[in-house]
């Protein structure tokens, strides 16, 4: 895509709501990852770490939040999300093997209708996920792989996702746990 991009990594763990708190639920969850839908709409997703599941969750500021549901059943790691518009957002992540997979999640009042979970990339070595929205129907996708970061353009049409081949953004091998922070910094 055109412009300039900055990739980094590690994000926060805990998302606090001004003053307000808000119990979504009453279980240890990790890797939380959150999109704004509206000014006053967000969607998390986030890892249950009692099933190790992918659940999400639509965040409502000033009203009741939706109750979190499980998209998948498969351990979930290194998840990211991005809204590509008010009523739809794509979440990706890594299987336990490593494998990087993802999902359209159709939005609407506080109901997730996950679509078809797309394998985006086989490789099982390598940590880390981030994701940003290009337009209503593309996002771009940053990720461990063999030697070192890649990244596909995601094509979503209807609820599915169809990626582009891999490119690598950087050939420098991840340490550690990356989450990879994707964000337009120029036009």
């Amino acid at each position: 895509a055109a412009g300039g991009w900055h990739v980094s990594g590690d994000a926060i763990e805990r998302i606090n709501d001004g003053n307000n708190s808000e119990t979504l639920n009453g279980v240890d969850s990790r890797l939380i990852s959150v999109a704004m839908l509206s000014p006053t709409k967000a969607i998390c997703a986030f890892r249950n770490n009692s099933t190790a599941f992918l659940n999400v969750v639509v965040l409502n500021f000033g009203a009741v939040s939706g109750a979190p549901s499980a998209i998948n059943a498969e351990a979930s790691e290194f998840i990211s999300i991005a809204a590509q518009s008010s009523s739809q957002a794509t979440v990706v992540y890594k299987t336990s093997t490593g494998v990087t997979k993802g999902y359209v999640l159709d939005v609407s009042g506080n109901t997730i209708t996950p679509g078809v979970a797309a394998t985006i990339d086989t490789t099982t070595t390598v940590k880390g996920t981030g994701i940003a929205a290009l337009s209503a129907s593309k996002l771009l996708c940053v990720y461990g792989g063999t030697g070192g970061a890649k990244e596909r353009v995601l094509d979503i049409v209807s609820s599915s996702i169809t990626a582009s081949a891999a490119a690598t953004a950087s050939a420098v091998v991840m340490l550690g746990d990356p989450l990879f922070l994707v964000k337009k910094v120029t036009s």
